[in-house]
């Protein structure tokens, strides 16, 4: 695959001991058809470096890779945790990584490569959705690279 948006993430599979890892280019059309969307080039990308394994990059703690995201009791579990934490989002959406109480996910009606980045958290009764700092997905894992690297040369030199 050709990479427009996500050089920096090839130059650095190995952050600190464990390396990413991707999934095929056939793998990715398969689960674009299983699932009825066409992700956008630079999730595309992500993808075929680390959507099989994300390695040390400090995403949110919960799940990134593509078949985890895509298991089915995953995906029950996780729906009922939206409801259950009063979440609702209207236009379609996916989600890239999961964390506690929160998740991050990109809008796929936007018809951009490397769309803008959301946040969604509930917790005490409140929900708040609200873009990442701004990030495009590109910019988004560009800084995750960057914060990871630095997140562990701190704590082990």
């Amino acid at each position: 695959m050709e990479l427009q948006y996500l050089q920096k993430l090839k130059e650095n599979p190995t952050i600190f001991e464990r390396t990413i890892e991707g999934v095929t280019e056939q793998e990715i059309k398969e689960y674009e058809e299983k699932l009825g969307v066409t992700f956008p080039k630079s999730y595309r990308e992500f993808l075929y470096l680390a959507g099989d394994y994300s390695g040390d990059l400090t995403l949110l703690e919960g799940e990134s890779g593509i078949k985890e995201l895509t298991n089915p009791d995953f995906i029950t579990f996780f729906e009922a945790d939206k409801k259950l934490g009063g979440v609702s989002i209207e236009r379609p959406y996916w989600v890239f990584s999961t964390g506690t109480d929160g998740f991050l996910y990109f809008y796929l009606d936007e018809k951009s490569e490397d769309p803008k980045v959301w946040i969604c958290q509930w917790g005490f009764g409140e929900v708040e959705i609200e873009p990442y700092d701004d990030f495009t997905f590109s910019e988004y894992i560009n800084s995750v690279i960057d914060h990871s690297k630095k997140y562990y040369k701190g704590l082990y030199g």
